[in-house]
């Protein structure tokens, strides 16, 4: 049984790195940023859902519903703060 963190990949589906091939051609950063995050949220609470229903139904021995629950919205939010990383990147606004 795979663990959140490692279906995750079904979310983030390589968004990040689109971002930072497409800022080298493209000057609306942003717009391309919020829609990278959209995509994400909208992903997000799709496979948050499918696994917070679907995993207790399929072994509601692994862990408590509550527990599943913190940890997709953890999960979830790294994925939204690797974006902004990368649009940081792209700015140059990350220190030495």
């Amino acid at each position: 049984m795979p663990s959140p963190g490692v279906s995750v990949f079904i979310v983030t589906w390589g968004m990040d790195t689109w971002l930072l091939r497409e800022s080298g051609s493209s000057s609306d950063v942003l717009g391309i940023a919020g829609g990278v995050l959209r995509n994400k949220a909208i992903m997000g609470l799709i496979w948050g859902s499918l696994l917070v229903i679907g995993l207790p139904l399929i072994r509601p021995d692994i862990s408590p519903e509550a527990l599943l629950l913190v940890c997709v919205i953890d999960i979830g939010v790294i994925a939204c703060l690797n974006t902004q990383i990368a649009c940081l990147n792209i700015n140059k606004k990350i220190p030495e």
